[in-house]
């Protein structure tokens, strides 16, 4: 039990701004250990954000609450996944690799193609949160953390399969197990096939599709991968899930 929450209790410190009693503790053949829970991770955080958005939606309009909840979102995740995101839009910032588990802040100033991402990416999530069926919006506020940080998991695992100079010399990543692959696959299944049935397959395939594609781009664009390409994943990730869970609502009237 005690191992169990000192890997859970990383894996938070890892993706959140709390550090549960670790103050900084552990390294990195520690971090890769917790991995497998980086899917509980997500869904707490999805549970958290959909209390709030049920406590939103009753003071604020649903358009405030939906921005709210992102916004949320990204500061509970110290702004990691847009930190990421903005050093995979520019990588002739990263010099060379950097890691976000220190947090170092920004590696060189935004520039203008930065900025328009970001905001176009914001924008983009806004709209597809905000286009889902407000009866089953808090079901997917939920499954969003869920989906982005099964996502990485996947990832993670996936690039054990680059070549060893691809990934950074210090990351966590190099020491992750492939047998503790399944359990974070089943913490991240459970839910989703509770809630969309065998729609969840669906949402499965896209996932899957959408990290080799990904893994893919970032070996063809020659960056490497780091935990700031594994934290640029999570906004498209989400959008993309928001957008499939929209697909599915459309096919089903």
């Amino acid at each position: 039990m005690t191992t169990f929450l000192f890997r859970y209790s990383l894996a938070v410190q890892y993706l959140t701004i709390f550090s549960p009693g670790l103050n900084g503790k552990g390294s990195g053949l520690d971090l890769a250990r917790s991995v497998p829970w980086f899917p509980v991770v997500g869904l707490l955080l999805g549970g958290g954000l959909s209390l709030l958005y049920f406590g939103l939606v009753w003071i604020l309009p649903s358009d405030l609450a939906d921005l709210t909840v992102i916004f949320v979102l990204i500061a509970v995740t110290r702004g990691r996944r847009l930190r990421g995101l903005v050093q995979w839009i520019q990588p002739a910032t990263r010099s060379e690799f950097s890691s976000p588990a220190k947090d170092e802040g920004w590696h060189g100033s935004l520039g203008p193609t930065q900025v328009f991402v970001l905001l176009a990416v914001l924008l983009l999530k806004f709209v597809s949160l905000d286009l889902i069926n407000e009866s089953v919006k808090p079901q997917a506020i939920l499954m969003m953390p869920l989906v982005s940080h099964w996502n990485m998991t996947f990832l993670v695992y996936a690039a054990r399969f680059f070549k060893r100079d691809y990934l950074d010399p210090g990351s966590f990543i190099r020491w992750v197990e492939g047998r503790d692959f399944f359990r974070a696959t089943v913490v991240f299944i459970a839910f989703p096939f509770y809630v969309l049935k065998l729609k969840a397959l669906f949402v499965l395939f896209i996932m899957i599709l959408f990290s080799l594609l990904y893994l893919k781009l970032c070996r063809a664009r020659n960056l490497g991968f780091d935990e700031d390409a594994l934290g640029a994943s999570s906004e498209p990730c989400e959008i993309l899930f928001l957008m499939a869970l929209q697909g599915l609502n459309f096919a089903s009237n």
